[in-house]
């Protein structure tokens, strides 16, 4: 991915988290007086898994422009997997992806082809709320009674 595009993805993650701050807050409210969605950490439709790092701030911001009530998010792919349809003229949320890898250069240039420089990279992927899906129904989350547990995604709640 050329640095130019690697700029792009960093500029517009950045545009739309001070986009959500400038906006402000809006109405407190009680952070148990919820419909049970799981609204502190967006999950992953594939996988159940909850996003992490930068993913997370993106999201929040884009759910909360949307108006989404759900954090229940899949790319165009995944949902098509689970015989939805994201509907047409949707646009997508940017998030990021990051991957370590092993680059053959040394940087003190020798060329002994033993020492290997481990890097990491950025991929730029879209997602989709439930909320911009037809023919799925809204899954149902275990709530735990755990201080740091998040939802867990029932796989079967989705067919």
């Amino acid at each position: 991915m050329p640095s130019s595009q690697r700029a792009s993805i960093y500029e517009r993650i950045t545009a739309d988290i001070l986009a959500a701050i400038e906006r402000g807050a809006g109405t407190w409210r009680m952070p148990w007086h919820h419909d049970g969605s799981p609204a502190a950490r967006p999950i992953n439709v594939a996988t159940g898994v909850a996003y992490r790092g930068l993913n997370i701030l993106a999201l929040w911001a884009a759910a909360e422009e949307a108006r989404y009530t759900h954090g229940l998010w899949g790319t165009y792919r995944c949902w098509a997997g689970l015989g939805a349809q994201v509907r047409k003229g949707e646009r997508a949320t940017l998030a990021v992806f990051w991957k370590r890898t092993e680059n053959g250069d040394a940087e003190d240039g020798d060329d002994d082809g033993q020492s290997k420089r481990s890097r990491m990279f950025a991929r730029g992927f879209s997602l989709f709320n439930i909320a911009q899906v037809d023919g799925i129904r809204r899954p149902r989350f275990r709530v735990s009674l755990k201080a740091n547990a998040s939802p867990t995604l029932r796989r079967s709640s989705l067919r």
